[in-house]
């Protein structure tokens, strides 16, 4: 079995669907397993056989940590030598990711995995320490350094893009740091092929998309790509800036890039960054058109309980109000996946992991008894007259208080 600790992060969550499309057998854990808990983290792995334990929980606010070093190192450095300690009692073995933050950017030529680590800052300071602390504690870890990092899942350079990009007339992006843009999807392929060789030699690897770019021309790429697929309505100027017109806490090395030699000898698909990108926009492109689909199909269902409140059709009512919640929850799940075939929609809820409030939670409830009642044309208490009126008035007005208050749990950024 596989351990993927923080799997709610966007490498975690983007990991989650691999290693389940995989159909391997996995657990995953987030905050309610402390890695700064040796006695939780024992508590957790009794009575499970884990071959690998795969370490995507990190500090990785660059900037913070220079005021926060002390907290980045626990979270970097302790809670990974607890995991690789754990792992070498239990005959398993520790995959940690970290970072090209370990170097200082000095170099003109990509960094090979043997190159001596020098960090220029507070981050790199703890993600270095961590990495000598794992391979301390169990030498048969392996540790995987990775760079420019996006996806799906959380914040990250392309949507923060996108966003800036709807938003300004222009844009300035740094234009004299290099690295190499690298897909979440990509790397967790990456992970799966390597946690599943018979034979994994540990030691240092290094994995980012091929090729080599800066902010600036990844930023450009980015509203390419997105003004071809219809993702962004006007174009917007981005204009190069040097990094003393971008000052930042922490120094961000001028160069990341990382050879990726190593990692292509165990058989690892290292796809070109662009090619990459264009593919992450493609899916974005899908799931957006998906959603708005049923979103159209929302504000037909939301009409037809309109209709049916002002004459007081309390059973019509609540069909059609259960019909937009429904599909407002399906349009949300598009994100990650189609959608189950189901009516169900506190399961769809739950599905999502959105925080429900107890109002969230009654009126799901709610709706789902009275859509089997009418589904199945069994007698409802209210059904016609000003009592029904009154009902349905109520009923359509928490149900579109709900629908508003999901869409802005939508994790697709750009809509």
């Amino acid at each position: 079995m596989i351990w993927l600790i923080g799997n709610k992060g966007m490498l975690g969550t983007e990991l989650s669907g691999h290693l389940q499309h995989a159909g391997l057998p996995w657990v995953g854990t987030d905050r309610e397993v402390d890695i700064l808990d040796p006695a939780a983290l024992r508590t957790f792995v009794a009575g499970k056989d884990l071959r690998w334990l795969v370490n995507c929980a990190a500090y990785t606010a660059v900037d913070k940590a220079e005021e926060e070093e002390a907290l980045a190192l626990r979270l970097n450095a302790e809670g990974p030598a607890n995991l690789a300690t754990l792992a070498a009692g239990l005959g398993a073995r520790l995959l940690h990711l970290s970072t090209d933050y370990v170097f200082d950017g000095s170099a003109s030529t990509p960094y090979r995995e043997s190159d001596p680590p020098a960090p220029a800052g507070a981050y790199g300071r703890t993600k270095e320490e961590g990495e000598r602390r794992v391979m301390a504690a169990a030498p048969s870890s392996v540790i995987l350094r990775t760079a420019w990092l996006y996806g799906r899942h959380g914040p990250n350079f392309v949507y923060t893009m996108l966003r800036l990009l709807k938003e300004r007339d222009s844009l300035g992006v740094v234009a004299d740091q290099h690295g190499s843009p690298t897909s979440a999807a990509d790397l967790s392929a990456a992970i799966i092929h390597m946690i599943t060789l018979p034979q994994l030699p540990p030691g240092i690897y290094n994995y980012t998309n091929e090729g080599q770019t800066t902010w600036y021309h990844f930023a450009c790429e980015i509203h390419r790509l997105a003004r071809q697929r219809g993702l962004l309505e006007r174009d917007c100027p981005i204009h190069p800036l040097t990094t003393e017109a971008y000052p930042t806490k922490a120094a961000r090395p001028a160069y990341s890039v990382l050879s990726k030699e190593k990692i292509k000898n165990l058989g690892v698909q290292v796809p070109g960054w662009e090619e990459s990108l264009k593919g992450h926009l493609e899916e974005l492109t899908s799931i957006l058109r998906r959603q708005r689909q049923w979103f159209r199909v929302v504000e037909y269902d939301l009409r037809s309980a309109e209709i049916e409140a002002s004459f007081g059709r309390f059973r019509s009512c609540a069909f059609w109000c259960q019909q937009s919640v429904e599909k407002t929850l399906k349009s949300l799940i598009e994100f990650d996946e189609r959608p189950l075939p189901v009516h169900d929609v506190f399961k769809l809820a739950h599905k999502l992991r959105l925080p429900l409030e107890d109002r969230h939670k009654q009126l799901l409830k709610l709706l789902g008894k009275l859509y089997t009642e009418s589904r199945y044309d069994l007698n409802l208490e209210i059904d016609e007259g000003q009592t029904a009126g009154e009902e349905s008035a109520r009923l359509l007005e928490a149900s579109k208080e709900f629908i508003q208050w999901a869409r802005t749990q939508n994790r697709l950024p750009i809509v």
